[in-house]
């Protein structure tokens, strides 16, 4: 007993290094390991060792895991054509990082199929499976070990098998199945290359040929899609056939595209547009036959085309008529309006040809006035017995075409006309001028033969506004306080050169001081007024001018003064001595005389607010200079004869009330 064994061991850990024997000589201690390996166990007495059987330390399967790194993959693209595999590999390992085998590994994948849903990891602590597609795209393969959460491999990109590509016959496409000849249109045809598990397949080129016309290329490469464009044009009329190979494979035939003819290139050909007739009466309904024949820029006579039909006389019986077989259209013409008539064809968006003028007469035996073919140029007219209101008459036959060198009568019941009588020029038309040295209303009646007389629109003559001159100009208050609410009422006469008044006529406003409204109209005494906005704040400004202009330049200007007040935050303020007698007047007189100026007597309330936007008339006295803004403490409507108010940094803090005398004067504060 008491006898002291050392221990030792070439794995794992020991509970203690030494340990003493107890009444049966007996000495134990405690062995553990987190490595895997055969452990020898030695214990030694008095230095004679002595080995104890052999402890195997396996792997924790119940703690197999697998960490991100454990999971690999032997490539990471392959085809997708289900028998090109992709290996995994998952290494499992138990807590103490020990491999770990006979654990069950769980397989997933996102796409394609896995050579089993479960493997076993060998003695290398590894488990693998394999993974093919026939579907292209990226897949994800996840691992699962003892339900811990899944782990993912490297994402694996299965690509298209180019080797067994090929166009299928609903594969190729056409966007139109006709064009027309020439460079510009063109048929756009779309092949789409798949494997032969139907996954498109990117950067292949595609060989294309036709049996006419001109493709812009002979190969074309895939994109992404697996799409593959060419496109069409062709200058010579029929149809087309394309086809398009890859690989070796046999070509495949696109829809036929039939070319036509370029109607956008029509023309009329040699012997332009034909007339049957050079005349016509322009009442009878007679027609003329217009003949045009159309081909395109290669020749080619075209049929069944729209061809446009325009004139400047008469009316067309259609606006377009379309070719025949021989590329010949034709139209009538006829007429009720005399002259000239000049008929224009354009075939399609070609150039348009005009025929040969053909002349349509008129009839003058039905000569009339029409109410609306009377007019005059003006509706109002200076009474000068100078200006002049022009009337023009426009006699027409029963098919509206002017008649010339007819006779007509003009009358008037005001005013005095050019003529009695006057006859109409070629293109119809009667002119006379009514004038008057007196304002009134005149009304002109025109007739034609036997006839109804026609009235023309009715005249005013009134007072000439040419010569408008502003005679004289006032103002309601020549001086007031620049509070803003007392608003003095800038008037102005306008006369004319007759002096006579001038209703209705524009007065423009301006002025250096306030603000006013920049225009005003007279009234019927020739009066036009305007209001001067008195608010005028925080200048040294106290005299000003008001001008009124006129359209023609006449102007004048009057003096007006306001006196300035000062502005903090959104009111008006003006600090004065009331009364130098030191006889305290009575509050309301101080109220009536601080409303005449379009304010009110300050009390504790305005004082407070002053305060709370920052006034002080330290600034007061700064933005004006020529002010009554003095460094003293002023009577407050609401403490009349009692306590003051402070305005001033100068004597405190402003908005204090406070027992003051400041007498022999009283100082006040109008607000607004």
């Amino acid at each position: 007993a008491h006898q002291q064994v050392n221990w030792t061991s070439n794995l794992g850990k020991l509970s203690d290094a030494t340990s003493v024997t107890n009444v049966n000589g007996e000495a134990t201690v405690t062995f553990t390991g987190t490595t895997v390996g055969s452990a020898q166990i030695i214990a030694a007495v008095n230095g004679n060792p002595a080995n104890a059987p052999r402890v195997n330390i396996v792997a924790d399967a119940a703690s197999a895991r697998l960490d991100s790194g454990d999971l690999t993959a032997n490539k990471t693209s392959a085809l997708a054509n289900g028998s090109d595999s992709v290996s995994y590999t998952a290494r499992v390992i138990d807590a103490a990082g020990n491999l770990v085998s006979g654990v069950t590994v769980g397989w997933s994948s996102d796409r394609g199929t896995l050579s089993s849903a479960a493997s076993v990891t060998g003695p290398d602590g590894k488990a693998t499976i394999t993974l093919t597609s026939t579907a292209a795209g990226n897949a994800q393969v996840k691992a699962v070990v003892n339900s811990r959460a899944a782990v993912n491999a490297p994402v694996v990109d299965f690509k298209a098998d180019a080797a067994s590509a090929s166009i299928s016959d609903g594969d190729l496409t056409v966007n139109k199945t006709s064009i027309t000849a020439g460079t510009l249109d063109m048929a756009i045809f779309r092949a789409v290359v798949k494997d032969a598990h139907g996954n498109p397949v990117a950067n292949l080129p595609v060989s294309w040929a036709t049996s006419g016309g001109t493709l812009s290329g002979t190969t074309s490469t895939t994109n992404t899609a697996g799409e593959a464009t060419i496109s069409l044009t062709a200058t010579l009329a029929g149809t087309v056939q394309v086809n398009a190979r890859v690989n070796s494979s046999a070509a495949v035939n696109a829809p036929p595209v039939t070319v036509t003819a370029d109607t956008a290139s029509a023309q009329i050909s040699n012997g332009g547009v034909t007339a049957d007739k050079v005349s016509a009466i322009a009442n009878s309904g007679e027609k003329i036959t217009y003949s045009a024949t159309i081909k395109d820029a290669y020749g080619n006579p075209l049929s069944n085309l729209s061809v446009s039909w325009s004139t400047d006389r008469g009316n067309l019986a259609q606006n377009s008529s379309k070719t025949n077989v021989s590329g010949v259209a034709t139209v009538t013409l006829s007429s009720t309006v005399l002259g000239a008539a000049i008929v224009t064809a354009q075939p399609g968006s070609g150039t348009a040809v005009a025929a040969t003028a053909v002349e349509f007469t008129a009839e003058t035996s039905s000569a009339s006035l029409n109410a609306g073919d009377l007019i005059v140029d003006a509706r109002q007219i200076p009474a000068d017995n100078t200006s002049k209101a022009t009337y023009t008459a426009l006699v027409k036959d029963r098919y509206g075409n002017p008649v010339k060198g007819l006779l007509i009568n003009w009358t008037t019941n005001f005013g005095q006309l050019n003529g009695q009588t006057q006859r109409t020029d070629d293109e119809g038309k009667s002119h006379n001028t009514l004038q008057s040295g007196a304002p009134g209303k005149g009304i002109v009646s025109v007739s034609v033969g036997a006839n109804a007389p026609v009235t023309a629109p009715e005249v005013e003559f009134v007072v000439d506004s040419s010569t408008a001159t502003i005679t004289s100009m006032q103002t309601s208050k020549n001086a007031v306080y620049g509070f803003g609410g007392d608003n003095p009422v800038i008037s102005v006469v306008v006369k004319n050169a007759q002096n006579q008044a001038v209703p209705n006529y524009k007065v423009n406003w301006s002025t250096d001081i306030g603000s006013i409204d920049s225009e005003s109209f007279t009234d019927a005494t020739g009066t036009a007024t305007a209001t001067l906005d008195s608010l005028h704040v925080n200048s040294n400004k106290k005299q000003g001018t008001v001008q009124a202009l006129l359209a023609n330049t006449s102007q004048k200007t009057i003096s007006q003064t306001i006196t300035p007040v000062y502005r903090a935050g959104n009111h008006q303020y003006l600090a004065l001595a009331y009364d130098s007698t030191g006889v305290t007047p009575p509050v309301q007189e101080v109220r009536d005389f601080c409303n005449n100026m379009g304010a009110h007597l300050a009390g504790s309330a305005e004082l407070a607010v002053f305060a709370q936007e920052g006034g002080d008339f330290v600034e007061a006295r700064t933005l004006l200079t020529q002010s009554g803004f003095i460094s003293t403490w002023y009577a407050l409507s609401d403490s009349w004869k009692g306590l003051k108010g402070n305005f001033d940094s100068t004597l405190g803090t402003v908005g204090d009330i406070a027992s003051k005398s400041t007498a022999p004067t009283v100082y006040i504060v109008c607000t607004r």
